[in-house]
């Protein structure tokens, strides 16, 4: 399985993100729900939601429309244009962590 968009150039593909205190790679998803702080959503730890499985977050996504994934390139957080492939094989997950805080 592997959830990508598929309106970018190049293709952008929902992967794993370690963290930077060393906890294991998890795909990390944003809520549509969060709350907004001085004009804009906050994209931090507290308002993540993170899944071991990918199936489990293209699950979260569904359910919740408009919530957001992170994706490679770029580490964009993307909750447009969105295709779950269920027969594709699943990406690797990042390297080094981001910026939790961002």
């Amino acid at each position: 399985m592997k959830i990508f968009r598929t309106d970018s150039d190049p293709q952008q593909i929902a992967i794993k993100f370690p963290y930077r205190n060393g906890a294991p790679a998890r795909y990390r998803v944003f809520p549509a729900y969060r709350y907004e702080v001085a004009g804009r959503e906050k994209n931090t730890l507290q308002e993540e939601v993170a899944f071991e499985r990918l199936e489990d977050a293209a699950d979260f996504i569904v359910r919740h429309p408009g919530s957001a994934i992170r994706m490679m390139p770029g580490r964009a957080l993307v909750s447009v244009g969105l295709v779950i492939d269920i027969d594709a094989d699943e990406p690797e997950a990042a390297g080094e962590p981001i910026d939790d805080d961002a």
